[in-house]
């Protein structure tokens, strides 16, 4: 198993959503997995497994990619770290951990310059405006095509969770910009000679993360996008030769491939109100990536 990105934001004073990635190892696939998140103040003081608001254990299925912790700190501490470990289900002592992960309250000028020139750049200049739906990894599965035998989907299509195999579907819209290719990456001819666009490139800010599977929704055409895959540049570190990003890790932006989501397809019918991902999004927040070790 391998961590492609683990994301942590902090939105608000009490929450922080984290993010992940995982690529299981063939001939496992991710319904094998298990999933629990730990956090600390200190790394070597240990970790604390990831609690829900009532105190209790929280453990997700391995296709889950996103949870908002929820935790009142009496300390009021200014750092936190996180980590994910994920393990077989059928064997709990063959675990992999991501990188921890940490999160810092204390005002930084670098993030902040750059958080700031990004937004002036997609509001001001190239950006056009979108809806973004965030997918709901977590949470109740669909009654209608999820078989909790199998542990899978039994249709693709399905109106009741739009084809994400949880009951929720998606988190409420997001408004965001985004700087759109003009010119399409791949196209293909119809029998009938029409020319169909199947991926476009897309780039915005580091706010809020995207995962493939998220959906963006054209606020100028309604037209809507399937985010099949998303790259992070970061912030190079200009205090040495090397072509390294910064020991700070800091996302400057996102890029996105896009493709353009049928009319017909059930994506199309998901409200943009069914669930509040979080309003904090747009608040300063501080986030850091890193790519998964075994443990």
């Amino acid at each position: 198993m391998n961590f492609t990105n683990v994301d942590v934001v902090k939105t608000t004073e009490d929450r922080f959503s984290l993010s992940w990635e995982a690529i299981p190892m063939l001939p496992e696939v991710l319904t094998d997995y298990s999933i629990s998140m730990f956090w600390s103040h200190a790394p070597s003081a240990g970790f604390n497994e990831v609690l829900d608001e009532f105190g209790n254990d929280v453990v997700l299925a391995g296709t889950a990619t996103s949870y908002v912790h929820y935790l009142k700190d009496r300390q009021h501490a200014k750092r936190r770290y996180y980590k994910i470990v994920i393990w077989l289900t059928a064997d709990p002592t063959d675990k992999t951990s991501s990188k921890v992960v940490f999160v810092n309250d204390i005002k930084d000028g670098v993030l902040d310059t750059v958080e700031h020139a990004e937004k002036i750049l997609y509001e001001e200049y190239t950006g056009d405006p979108f809806y973004l739906l965030k997918r709901d990894t977590s949470g109740a599965r669909c009654p209608e095509c999820w078989d909790p035998i199998r542990f899978a989907r039994k249709k693709t299509t399905c109106n009741t969770c739009n084809g994400t195999g949880y009951f929720k579907g998606f988190y409420e819209k997001i408004e965001v910009q985004v700087s759109i290719d003009a010119t399409p990456t791949i196209m293909k001819v119809g029998l009938t000679g029409e020319v169909n666009v199947t991926t476009i490139k897309g780039r915005m800010s580091s706010i809020p993360s995207v995962f493939t599977g998220d959906v963006l929704i054209s606020r100028d055409t309604a037209i809507r996008y399937s985010i099949i895959q998303v790259d992070k540049t970061k912030l190079p570190n200009l205090s040495t030769d090397a072509n390294d990003v910064s020991s700070n890790d800091y996302n400057v932006s996102q890029i996105l491939t896009l493709s353009e989501i049928e009319p017909d397809d059930t994506r199309y019918q998901a409200s943009s109100d069914t669930k509040n991902y979080d309003d904090g999004l747009s608040s300063e927040v501080s986030v850091l990536s890193g790519a998964g070790v075994k443990s």
